[in-house]
């Protein structure tokens, strides 16, 4: 029973992969990501490092639903989390207040990502993709 035992355990830890499928490294580069909420939507262009903070100057152009007015906010900073199960957290902060990304994924090859977020109270979806 117990060399069973063992033999099974050994069969789990070898089923397991020894790397995960995404890291952070997968989030590096040049994104457009745009941003769908309640009355407000948004194309923003946003730099990641390797290590996942935004670079700040990137910009987002914002349009209200209601008025068809846009208007042009700039990144100061942020950060973007990937797990190795792929899942992404994160914030972007722009000087008109934070957007956090939460419930995301990273695509494996890590050209896409999409989730939802909050800015300010207000839920939001979010999709990106990679262009450089």
């Amino acid at each position: 029973m117990r060399l069973r035992a063992i033999a099974l355990l050994l069969g789990c830890v070898a089923s397991v992969p020894a790397f995960g499928i995404c890291v952070q490294r997968d989030a590096f580069g040049s994104w457009h990501i745009t941003t769908n909420e309640v009355g407000e939507s948004s194309y923003c262009e946003v730099f990641f490092r390797a290590n996942g903070t935004v670079v700040s100057g990137g910009t987002c152009d914002v349009v209200d639903k209601r008025s068809g007015q846009a208007s042009t906010v700039t990144i100061t900073g942020g950060q973007i989390t990937v797990q190795g199960d792929c899942e992404i957290t994160g914030s972007l902060v722009k000087s008109t207040g934070t957007t956090t990304l939460t419930h995301g994924q990273i695509s494996r090859n890590g050209q896409t990502m999409i989730g939802l977020g909050d800015n300010s109270g207000n839920t939001l979806t979010y999709t990106g993709l990679k262009f450089r």
